[in-house]
Formats: structure tokens, sequence, C-alpha cells
């Protein structure tokens, strides 16, 4: 009576363990999507034919990026103070580290100065350029997707020491016409793209005025 308990016992568990495995199995693998921050390939609108680089080194700070949207995680807002963040969709590279390297891409392809350097130089460089990015998200407040991006740039010039002498900021939102993370990365690129193009143009305007 024992042995046969005892094999009634093993049956079941093994049954268990066998409906147990084939479950793990019909389930689909979770797959861990990566986001990259890139400069876009071409500018939304032209770049002036008549800029010429200015003579001297610009130095590409660190960009500067709120604590909330530092890591790897992807965040989403959907109330007035509370964000979450996604579980299997984050950034290949922090949203840091990638924005001070479309920095240096932008201006080393579009030659806005003569010399562009990451990081500190031997000597001061003449001009410093200084980013801070307040939001990075996708917002969901009025019940439909978009990307938000608050970036402010900062441009100071060297003598007896770093003043600021130009400044520009903008507080953007573009509708997600596709709903993904992909489309949300490309928004945020493409804005950021447009705000560095605008900043310059305007610095350009800012020069002119002095001269």
């Amino acid at each position: 009576m024992m042995k046969k308990t005892c094999l009634k016992t093993y049956i079941l568990i093994s049954l268990a363990a066998l409906f147990s495995l084939m479950g793990c199995r019909s389930g689909k693998p979770v797959v861990q999507q990566y986001y990259l921050l890139e400069l876009p390939p071409v500018l939304l609108t032209d770049w002036p034919a008549d800029i010429s680089a200015v003579p001297a080194i610009l130095r590409i700070e660190k960009v500067g990026v709120s604590p909330a949207y530092a890591g790897h995680q992807i965040a989403i807002r959907e109330n007035t103070n509370q964000i979450r963040y996604f579980n299997f969709n984050t950034w290949a590279v922090r949203p840091q580290e990638a924005f001070t390297q479309m920095s240096f891409a932008f201006f080393e392809k579009y030659g806005l100065f003569e010399h562009v350097k990451l990081g500190r130089t031997h000597l001061p460089a003449s001009y410093l350029l200084e980013t801070e990015i307040h939001h990075l998200e996708i917002d969901n407040m009025e019940g439909h997707f978009r990307a938000r991006l608050h970036v402010a740039f900062s441009l100071s010039y060297y003598e007896n020491g770093y003043e600021i002498i130009y400044q520009h900021s903008a507080d953007r939102f573009q509708s997600l016409e596709l709903n993904s993370i992909n489309d949300f990365t490309a928004a945020v690129s493409a804005m950021f793209s447009e705000e560095l193009q605008t900043f310059s143009i305007g610095f350009i305007n800012m020069l002119g005025e002095n001269r």
C-alpha cells in the first residue's frame, strides 16, 4: 500500500513539473529593447550658406541632465507630478553622453567654429558651451503621446574668466503619430538638433549686431 502511495505521489509531482515546464515554454520571452539618441542625417531646415566659421576654439562641456532622466531608463509622464519608467525599453547610452556626442557631432559637421573640443583643454578655449536637459520624457497627460524635450544652452566667452554672452532655451512638445518609443527617440533627436541650429543662428546674428 505504501509503495502505491509513493508511486502516485511521484507521478503527480512529475506531471506538475511537466506542466510547469510546458507553461514556461509557451510564454514568449521578453526581449530587451535599446534606443539611441543620434544626430539626424539632415536638418529640418537648411543650414545658412553665408555662415562662416568663428576663428576660435569651442569647448563643449558635458551635458547636464536632470536626475530623473539621467539613467538608462526611459520616462513617461501621466500625471502632473508623477512619472514611471519602462521596464524593457531603455537607452543604449545614457542621455548625458548621447547629447554631448550629438553636440560635438553637430558643430564638427556644420563648422560654426574653426575648432571643437570635448572636455578640458591645455589653454582656456575662447568659447564654452554648457547645456542642461530639464525634461526628457514621453508625455501622456492629455490622453495622447507626445515627446517632450526641455533644453537650455549657455555660451560663455573667455576673457579673464568665462562670462556668459548668449543663451537659448526651449520647452518642446511633438505629437507621436506611431506611439512608439522609436518614434519618441527620433523626435527628441530631431528637436535637439533643431534647437542647436536655432542657438547657432541666434549667436551668429548676435555677433553681426555687435560688429
